[in-house]
């Protein structure tokens, strides 16, 4: 089933000719959060927009999206351009698309207003629940938020993928003490493998209260399973593990 024109003609929406794959859309959002100024070479879409984003660092400091059509094979995908806030996705939903993936910014536009992990990085082991003591504020940074998994749920979605910004390093040379660190916080790092989730299995219990399953995957591998996690709140509230 072919993206609908009208959505192909919003200023906000980048296609391929021939259209996207779900994989090439994918690896888009990855290259992105690597801060490849590339990304839209070749996309057709609004001129005024490709050209707004292109501008200094603006793609990374907001968030992207892409939705594909209802085919279950060979399905088409759209890249949609957001805010620092959010993709507004109600205009996709209308047209029947089916939201697979959105991206994470990175920015620091003040002390307060950052999406920078504060001095640069945390231990993995300090915000996925194992370590007694958990910085709750990276995580908050880091992992989807309970607002990623309330959209998962309002929109019935099987699996939804969450890129993210941060890297994946390595204390020590065989590879068992894992931080999450800014992709600036060394210039080694700008080459790390980058952090992203899938979220599934969403459950809503009851209004605001949700279980779900969230894997994350570094290096193309998954790193980290839990599942049936206590999901309370909306927006800037937490995953409870």
């Amino acid at each position: 089933m072919p993206i609908p024109e009208e959505i192909l003609k919003r200023d906000d929406v980048f296609y391929g000719d021939p259209p996207l794959t779900a994989q090439q859309a994918l690896d888009l959002l990855s290259q992105i959060e690597e801060r490849k100024g590339t990304v839209l070479d070749g996309l057709k879409g609004d001129e005024l927009t490709m050209e707004y984003v292109k501008k200094g660092s603006r793609m990374f400091e907001i968030e992207w999206g892409v939705a594909r059509d209802l085919s279950i094979v060979n399905s088409q995908c759209i890249l949609i351009s957001g805010t620092s806030k959010g993709v507004e996705w109600s205009p996709f939903l209308s047209a029947g698309l089916i939201p697979l993936a959105h991206s994470h910014p990175f920015h620091r536009k003040s002390l307060t207003d950052t999406r920078a992990i504060a001095k640069g990085g945390v231990l993995w082991n300090d915000i996925n629940g194992k370590n007694p003591k958990q910085d709750l504020g990276a995580r908050l940074k880091i992992f989807p938020s309970a607002g990623d998994v309330a959209f998962c749920a309002a929109n019935k979605l099987a699996v939804h993928i969450v890129k993210t910004p941060y890297c994946e390093v390595f204390a020590d040379q065989a590879h068992t003490i894992r931080w999450i660190v800014n992709y600036d916080a060394n210039p080694t790092f700008a080459a790390a493998p980058r952090l992203s989730f899938r979220i599934f299995d969403v459950k809503e219990i009851n209004k605001g209260h949700y279980r779900a399953s969230l894997v994350a995957v570094a290096g193309n591998q998954d790193i980290w399973r839990k599942h049936d996690i206590d999901v309370t709140g909306g927006g800037g509230a937490g995953l409870n593990f």
